[in-house]
């Protein structure tokens, strides 16, 4: 069974043009809820059929994504479902939290609900240890996996030292181990480095290709201070937060504090990046007019929207040019790069998601305060491929 992450891989390298994809979204609700699905789909399909230009192909599409609900067992508490039957399309989703029911006939595969989805939850790995135990979950989608449990061996005693109690004597005649033998304490540092050891080696198993970009560690403060100290830099880079979560806690005891710490972590990368887009120092670019013209030059490298977020505007059918409604250029007259006539477009956000994506780049949908700060600028804005030469620097 592939993964989610080659599916998704999978829908952003789909080209179906000239052919129109079908992309529905559904919240099916909890399992035995008694939803009826297709009536769901129905009433979501039914817009639709008023306005397609094409409804052999239309209903096709509807009859293949009927078909792979049907098959769907068990039931989701949310679905996505893509189909193109022209060029033998046919995936369908299932997804563990709720999203916006909506669907979509166009050329281009609407998938930034899907990846907003993937985005608010990444995977993580949490890496619980104490001294003596280490133990490695998988996070995702709210759903968690016991990868790897590690146990350390007791400690055994120096084979040279003395026994409990028994005081060793120095040159001089004076005590030197307090009752105790010193090589001990040596020792069980040296087993407790091992395990720590042991444990990094666990995290680098459970990821070889460093592609889960968060990690968070839990335990008593000795035993996690020793972990991140001997962590390689570029993964103690990606540890979000550390804790003091017990290492004998339940998966849903971890579950439920990774829920927390998710979702503070996702807010304050959110008001990181907004920061990064309004001081972008030429990197970046922020309101509808500036980003639409850098979607529209393939400049836009990571493209940031709030939820919610709509823009209208206007589309060249000849050189792709996208522009707002508010835009100075006036669109009557045609397109202002090439002169071309302009259709108007009511989901600009939605072009620019897709133009992105087919360029390989990124999409980041905010929430909460990132997403209230962003709609002071339009709801939009745009990390750049590179930096934009200056008019200096340009030359003649």
């Amino acid at each position: 069974m592939r993964s989610l992450e080659e599916v998704v891989r999978e829908l952003r390298a789909f080209a179906g043009a000239p052919h129109k994809s079908l992309s529905i979204y559904m919240t099916l609700g909890p399992r035995g809820a008694g939803t009826n699905d297709r009536a769901q789909l129905m009433e979501l399909l039914r817009p639709l059929r008023g306005t397609t230009d094409d409804p052999p192909s239309f209903e096709a599409a509807v009859a293949v994504a009927e078909t792979s609900l049907g098959r769907l067992r068990p039931r989701p508490w949310a679905v996505a479902v893509f189909t193109c039957p022209a060029r033998g399309l046919d995936i369908i989703v299932p997804l563990r939290t709720p999203v916006e029911s909506s669907a979509h006939w166009q050329e281009e595969l609407h998938l930034a609900p899907l990846l907003a989805v993937l985005d608010e939850h990444e995977p993580m790995l949490v890496m619980l240890l104490d001294t003596r135990r280490a133990r490695l979950f998988r996070v995702f989608m709210r759903e968690i996996e016991e990868i790897e449990t590690l146990r350390r061996s007791p400690s055994r005693r120096n084979p040279r030292g003395n026994s409990p109690g028994r005081a060793r004597h120095g040159r001089s005649g004076m005590p030197t181990g307090m009752g105790y033998d010193t090589g001990i304490e040596g020792h069980e540092d040296e087993g407790v480095r091992k395990h720590v050891d042991g444990a990094i080696a666990m995290l680098k198993r459970a990821d070889p290709t460093e592609a889960i970009g968060r990690i968070l560690v839990g335990g008593p403060v000795e035993a996690v201070s020793r972990f991140l100290d001997r962590l390689p830099a570029a993964v103690r880079s990606r540890v979000a937060a550390a804790s003091n979560l017990p290492v004998n806690s339940s998966p849903a005891e971890v579950l439920t504090h990774m829920a927390e710490q998710e979702a503070g972590l996702e807010r304050a990368s959110e008001l990181e990046l907004i920061e990064e887009l309004i001081e972008g120092f030429g990197h970046s670019c922020i309101g509808s007019a500036a980003v639409s013209e850098a979607v529209a030059d393939g400049k836009v490298q990571t493209l940031v929207y709030a939820s919610g977020a709509t823009v209208t505007g206007f589309e060249c059918s000849a050189c792709r040019w996208i522009m707002p409604a508010d835009s100075s250029a006036a669109p009557e007259r045609g397109c202002p790069r090439c002169g071309t006539p302009m259709r108007h477009d009511d989901d600009l956000v939605a072009v620019m998601v897709r133009r992105v994506m087919s360029l390989g780049g990124t999409v980041e949908e905010l929430r909460g305060a990132g997403a209230d700060r962003l709609r002071a600028f339009e709801g939009v804005g745009a990390l750049l491929r590179y930096v934009p030469a200056s008019p200096a620097a340009a030359g003649p």
